[in-house]
């Protein structure tokens, strides 16, 4: 039976860098950082690029990860500024 990864995006670090939650049209950067609560690699180790809007590049994203970490519990991905 295939599990089905959970995927849960951090915004902290563009809300940090920006000083608000990313919204609107862009070239935006995912970075997987966590799965089942390890780190796998440092920040910026594994970068995915994605253009449109926020919505648009994280549904790329999340389906870029799914695939890429699959039958994983829990996979935290942060939003990069």
């Amino acid at each position: 039976m295939e599990m089905k990864t959970a995927i849960y995006f951090n915004t902290s670090y563009y809300l940090a860098s920006h000083g608000k939650e990313p919204k609107g049209r862009g070239f935006w950067a995912f970075d997987a950082a966590l799965i089942n609560g390890c780190f796998i690699l440092p920040y910026g180790e594994e970068i995915y690029w994605a253009n449109g809007t926020y919505s648009e590049a994280r549904a790329k994203a999340r389906k870029y990860f799914a695939e890429k970490y699959a039958n994983r519990q829990t996979l935290h991905v942060n939003v990069l500024p």
